[in-house]
């Protein structure tokens, strides 16, 4: 992978080496994203991570949504932004629906509760007061799942990426509250994004990485490059 600008790692590698699973671009993804993916944290005060990145989604209490029209997704979006100013964090891929929402994080200070908490609270309080709700917006505090190897990170993005399918979307690329066009070339990402650590592991070429994508099965990077 890339070097990370003034971050104490530049790999999602594990430190040890070890790779004690299977690459998982191999399997289907809707086998394993139960056992990948949403790991709820106790409800405990949360612990500095170990781990730089992560991934993290949460939904709306009682299922409802959190997103009512687009000014609360570029809200979101913005706040995000803030956090990289604040706190150093990088997105390196997003999805926004309508009751949940999916990020692949950076945290190079790990920070992720100071920056999650945040953020969310940031949202909260802004939805709160556009709408006159009040109380919990998102039924509670974020999932997070440490990502300590690159194959987890690129079926992870992946997994993020594909997320628009399960609420009838057809196009990705044209899917305007993901990444997923900054990583195929129709749009310029943003400061506060990403995309090189994932496109370095397809030879930086974008329609490489569509491909994964797009594919209903996830396939072995030779024959995608093949």
């Amino acid at each position: 992978m890339g070097t990370v600008p003034n971050s104490p790692s530049s790999s999602v590698t594990s430190p040890n080496g070890d790779r004690p699973r299977e690459p998982v671009w191999t399997q289907n993804l809707s086998a394993v994203s139960g056992r990948l993916y949403v790991r709820e944290m106790a409800r405990q005060p949360r612990k500095q991570p170990e781990a730089e990145f992560h991934h993290i989604t949460n939904r709306g209490a009682r299922r409802s949504d959190i997103y009512l029209d687009d000014w609360d997704r570029q809200t979101f979006l913005e706040l995000l932004e803030g956090a990289h100013e604040r706190y150093g964090s990088l997105v390196h891929a997003y999805a926004l629906l309508g009751n949940h929402y999916h990020l692949i994080i950076q945290f190079p200070q790990r920070n992720m509760p100071k920056v999650m908490h945040w953020v969310g609270t940031c949202f909260t309080q802004k939805i709160n007061r556009k709408y006159g709700y009040d109380g919990r917006l998102c039924k509670d505090r974020y999932f997070n799942s440490p990502i300590e190897d690159d194959d987890y990170f690129l079926t992870a993005a992946r997994y993020v990426h594909r997320n628009p399918l399960d609420v009838g979307e057809k196009d990705l690329v044209g899917y305007n509250w993901s990444n997923f066009s900054d990583y195929v070339g129709t749009s310029e990402p943003p400061t506060w994004t990403r995309t090189d650590l994932v496109l370095g592991q397809f030879g930086n070429k974008p329609e490489v990485y569509r491909r994964f994508v797009e594919l209903t099965l996830a396939t072995d990077l030779r024959d995608l490059a093949s």
